[in-house]
């Protein structure tokens, strides 16, 4: 599905699909960093001489392993790179290529824990022209961004230890294959993501694909039935007589299990649906020509009536529609003969869309500065920079090292706003699992720098809820995190508003922005709103007002001025 979105230049977010770290390129790199770092790592180097950096054959790698002779003695991968006899045993290109790689790693071991990882792994792609071999691969230009984001991580990090570096990075994965990537906010694009990470969730469109896939059927040895207890599947000698009666009673209740999963599954899947949702999937025809479906199709079908059609003739060379009524919703069903849609050609106004993205720089500095967004001006909102910016920002030292009892206030601040955006306060039975991936997501590992930023954004947004604004705020038509862009002379100006609300009365606006800095007093809240805040709510006045209409009135929230929750009219003249 990512290859075709990408094919057709379709904006797509996967979320917590298979980990940024795990990719294939990601994972040649993190491998020659532990290859570098200790030479000595034969799982470690094995990777990097067999990774598209220098690509020597598996025949190759088997030599320097065992050499010549059966039975030979096995020595490592670094001590037969110095050895001349297993490298003669090479052909010459992979012999040549086990010298660059031994000249690669040493020179580069000898700068490792002296110059930042960051330069360590930007030397290693100058060297080895990585990126030119993996724009040879059909996902070339996807390996390229996540080259460049993994050497953003590295320089974002500022770590020189290249073994700490790592470590961080495992522990990321770790942390990502329990708790899964926090869900990121994609307007106008596509999101990939399982059933159990939709759950809670609601879009305008939701699509269920491949939905007559069902596991195989269950074989196995031992079944555990709370009732039977270990239950096992042993066959007398003769072959012909079937499993013992208690198996087949537990394995039907084991299936039966299974099968209300399946349905429950189902019924969430598709009410995360708000206006529309589509269900593809395929059907077998059995030798009476009556279509035989699977999985959640075989539960669909004797609802739209597609069960009573019989094909004994034959498939029709044309797709058949027609459509339904399920209770008070409409259904349209398509069946189409087998591989129609793909031979079929398609128009000039099906043509994919051509990716407008911009192409990664042949030419990188030295050292890869932090990514920003090819059209972000020094006035783009602060909030449009943070969410387009590839990875977010992680608390590198601070995460690794697990010992504070408090969290940045940054990173608290991005708890408040994701609350205030889903209008989740503490009690809030989602409110929890809606606040640790994105503590995870911003870099912290430790549950105690976990629990000390949710403490933190808990007590931000309790003192807000006891503020009169709240109640006001509670019962009032809200739209929060409206985003907007603006053409002008010089190109759209974009931004993210907290919040905007509407009186229904009056037909009047109200923009509400929240902020989270730790200030002593309303002295130094007055001279933080001009320094920092003052240009930015009038940006946002100026935009809107040529959106609505109308400028809507300017209010900024902060959450802690002296203990307190205070709240501050901007006037702006538009």
């Amino acid at each position: 599905y990512e290859d075709a979105l990408e094919t057709a230049g379709i904006p797509f977010v996967t979320v917590a699909g298979r980990g940024f770290y795990d990719r294939p390129e990601v994972r040649d790199l993190l491998n020659a960093l532990a290859a570098i770092a200790e030479p000595t790592d034969d799982l470690a180097l094995a990777g990097l001489l067999r990774s598209p950096m220098f690509g020597l054959t598996d025949a190759a790698l088997f030599l320097l392993r065992w050499g010549q002779k059966p039975g030979g003695d096995r020595q490592g991968f670094w001590q037969a790179l110095h050895d001349p006899q297993a490298l003669a045993a090479l052909l010459q290109e992979d012999a040549e290529r086990a010298l660059h790689a031994r000249c690669i790693v040493r020179q580069l071991r000898a700068v490792a824990g002296r110059r930042p990882v960051a330069y360590v792994l930007k030397q290693l792609l100058d060297r080895t022209h990585y990126r030119a071999a993996l724009r040879l691969t059909p996902r070339g230009e996807r390996a390229w961004r996540n080259v460049d984001k993994l050497l953003e991580d590295a320089h974002r990090s500022r770590l020189v230890s290249i073994p700490q570096f790592l470590e961080y990075v495992e522990n990321l994965r770790a942390v990502g294959a329990r708790e899964g990537e926090a869900v990121v906010a994609a307007e106008d694009a596509v999101q990939l993501m399982t059933i159990h990470k939709a759950k809670g969730l609601e879009f305008p469109v939701v699509v269920l694909a491949d939905a007559s896939y069902r596991p195989q059927n269950r074989g196995d040895t031992l079944l555990l039935d709370s009732d039977f207890g270990p239950v096992l599947r042993v066959r007398p000698d003769d072959r012909s007589q079937t499993a013992p009666l208690v198996y087949r009673l537990g394995l039907q209740r084991e299936t039966d299990r299974e099968d209300a999963e399946e349905k429950r599954l189902l019924y969430v899947a598709a009410t995360r649906a708000q206006k529309r949702l589509l269900i593809s999937g395929y059907v077998g025809i059995d030798k009476k020509g009556r279509l035989k479906p699977r999985g959640w199709l075989a539960h669909l079908l004797p609802v739209t009536g597609l069960h009573g059609l019989s094909f004994e003739n034959g498939l029709p060379s044309q797709p058949i529609s027609s459509a339904t009524t399920c209770g008070k919703a409409s259904a349209v069903y398509t069946l189409y003969p087998s591989g129609l849609a793909l031979r079929q050609r398609p128009d000039a106004s099906q043509q994919p869309r051509p990716d407008t993205r911009p192409k990664p720089a042949s030419v990188l500095p030295a050292l890869l500065e932090p990514l920003s967004p090819a059209a972000a001006g020094e006035d783009t909102d602060e909030k449009v920079r943070q969410r387009e910016a590839e990875p977010p920002p992680r608390v590198w030292r601070v995460a690794s090292a697990g010992r504070r009892a408090d969290a940045p206030n940054w990173v608290v601040g991005v708890l408040v706003h994701a609350a205030l955006q889903h209008w989740s306060f503490p009690g809030d039975s989602r409110f929890e699992s809606l606040l640790r991936p994105l503590a995870l997501e911003s870099g912290l590992i430790s549950e105690r720098e976990i629990r000390a930023a949710i403490r933190q954004a808990e007590r931000l947004l309790e003192r807000f809820r006891r503020h009169p604004l709240f109640a006001e705020l509670d019962g009032a038509r809200r739209y929060h995190e409206v985003p907007y862009s603006v053409p002008t002379d010089e190109g759209p100006k974009t931004g993210i508003v907290d919040l905007l609300v509407q009186d229904t009365e009056s037909g009047t606006w109200r923009l509400y922005d929240f902020k989270t800095d730790e200030l002593r007093d309303e002295e130094e809240m007055r001279a933080r709103m001009a320094k920092r805040y003052e240009e930015q709510i009038r940006r946002y006045v100026t935009a809107l007002a040529s959106l609505l209409g109308q400028p809507p009135e300017a209010y900024l929230v902060f959450l802690s001025v002296g203990g307190e929750v205070q709240v501050m009219p901007c006037p702006v003249e538009t």
